[in-house]
């Protein structure tokens, strides 16, 4: 009870700040999963909502400690959520923090497939690893797929991706051959320390860095 009590307080007063500085989606994911604190969706969704809002990692930290005492249970319901929602930004950010290696195998158990792996560099940190992801294909056209993207040296996941579908450029292509480049559909991403976008369509590039945007 004293636990439980101490996460309503902390809920709380996150509510309540969040409602002064105009952060409203967090605000109001706070007051939903007030009702309920339990309810792993609910806690799913403020996760989700504080990144999407631009808190940092030592904001988000004490929440995931909080609600991810079984990191593959939360891990797996987020990717339940991404297997046929096409706006579930929130899902796609939850991931975020969790152990790549962990994720991936569960993804692999929901029945999508590794298709492709590659690691991008960056200037200051440990490369990212990529694992690319499908559930079905109807030919070229892959649907829906996730990347996960984590930090070579400690595992943790630090990019996501989910996309409705990616539509290959190579209209042969054939599943177990390399992917090329191609467009995506619907596409969420979230990244660390901060970074979240969401586009009705956009380029995939598997041979590089992944592409920054302005679009939130």
């Amino acid at each position: 009870p004293g636990e439980a009590m101490s996460v309503k307080a902390k809920v709380a007063k996150l509510e309540q700040k969040a409602r002064a500085d105009g952060k409203f989606a967090v605000a109001a994911t706070a007051v939903d999963l007030l009702s309920n604190l339990d309810c792993m969706d609910r806690q799913i969704n403020l996760v989700g909502a504080m990144h999407g809002m631009g808190y940092l990692q030592n904001s988000l930290a004490p929440y995931w400690k909080e609600f991810r005492t079984d990191e593959a249970a939360w891990s797996q319901r987020c990717l339940e959520r991404l297997l046929d929602a096409d706006r579930d930004d929130w899902a796609v950010a939850a991931l975020l923090g969790c152990q790549g290696a962990a994720v991936i195998a569960l993804a692999k158990a929901l029945g999508f497939s590794a298709v492709e792996t590659r690691d991008c560099s960056r200037y200051d940190k440990p490369d990212v690893r990529f694992e690319t992801l499908f559930k079905r294909n109807q030919g070229r056209v892959l649907c829906p797929l996730i990347e996960i993207g984590f930090d070579v040296k400690s595992g943790v996941v630090v990019d996501v991706v989910r996309a409705r579908a990616l539509s290959l450029d190579d209209e042969d292509w054939q599943v177990g051959q390399p992917i090329g480049h191609g467009s995506l559909a619907y596409f969420m991403r979230a990244s660390l320390p901060h970074g979240a976008w969401r586009m009705v369509q956009t380029e995939f590039e598997p041979n590089d860095d992944k592409p920054e945007s302005d679009d939130a």
